[in-house]
């Protein structure tokens, strides 16, 4: 099969001990699962400039980028993906929307997390 090799980004963000994540759309690929705030990179852009922009124009928020976790790869239908994961936290305390929640991180194990996004949590040792 021939596949298509996509870079995203996925930011984890924290605040008061807790992890931010948002719920995938009811429609296409992996409709419903959970995964942390990211897409793909687009345009010669990298993940680090693309990242912050994302976050803001879909959530409102202002995000800084602490550090870089990993790149994990991981295929699924007809695309290979290298997610570049970053441990991140909002500018200012704000609460997000509907399609959003903080959770503790001893939770996470409640939630069906996208493959990618599973890959990074287990980097952090947050299986």
């Amino acid at each position: 099969a021939d596949y298509r090799e996509l870079t995203t980004k996925a930011g984890m963000l924290r605040q008061g001990g807790k992890m931010f994540r948002g719920r995938r759309a009811s429609h296409g690929v992996w409709d419903g699962v959970w995964e942390f705030p990211g897409r793909e990179v687009k345009g010669g852009d990298t993940p680090e400039h693309a990242l912050p922009r994302w976050v803001a124009a879909t959530t409102g928020r202002t995000i800084r980028i602490e550090k870089k976790i990993a790149v994990v790869q991981h295929g699924y239908t007809t695309n290979w993906v290298a997610l570049h994961g970053y441990v991140c936290t909002l500018a200012q305390d704000a609460d997000p929307d509907p399609e959003h929640r903080w959770i503790n991180p001893s939770t996470l194990e409640e939630f069906a997390f996208a493959a990618g996004h599973r890959k990074l949590l287990e980097e952090l040792g947050w299986k």
